[in-house]
């Protein structure tokens, strides 16, 4: 993953429909204060205060599958999709599909965390506008379902 400068740039995609759509769909940022990410953390799990979020486990797809929120006190581990984004995105998490850095003060402690984060869903299916794009490029149904489903045989029953 890296420094996630994957998810800053608007790499060619599909999906990127430009002044078709809604940029805001392909790539995101949301910047949240720490007092607020403390404040959600604190009714699943005492840690103190916020020092950190680290990503440590993700899909082959990039998105997070555990997240931890490191505290004075503990940390508290999330490892469940809806966990992650209402945990840290209060409903305005598109993805978890997304790299995060750390705003600090001048004695180093956490002021706000900004995300990075591309597409808007769970990461396990068809994104509508990658296909939405896909069929504008002149690409046929089979190609797009093909594309997204892989492993799935289209068949007359």
């Amino acid at each position: 993953m890296g420094s996630g400068l994957w998810l800053k740039r608007r790499p060619p995609a599909y999906c990127n429909l430009g002044k078709d759509s809604q940029p805001a769909r392909f790539r995101w940022i949301r910047a949240i204060p720490a007092k607020e990410i403390e404040e959600i953390v604190s009714r699943i799990k005492p840690i103190g205060r916020i020092q950190r979020i680290l990503v440590v486990g993700r899909s082959s797809a990039g998105h997070a599958q555990e997240v931890w929120v490191e505290g004075t006190g503990g940390k508290c581990a999330l490892s469940r999709e809806h966990r992650i984004r209402k945990t840290l995105g209060f409903g305005s998490m598109r993805s978890t599909l997304f790299t995060v850095e750390t705003e600090r003060d001048n004695k180093g402690q956490p002021l706000e965390f900004i995300f990075y984060g591309g597409g808007w869903g769970h990461g396990v299916g068809l994104c509508q506008y990658g296909a939405a794009g896909r069929a504008l490029k002149g690409q046929s149904y089979r190609q797009i379902l093909e594309h997204y489903y892989d492993q799935a045989k289209l068949e007359k029953i």
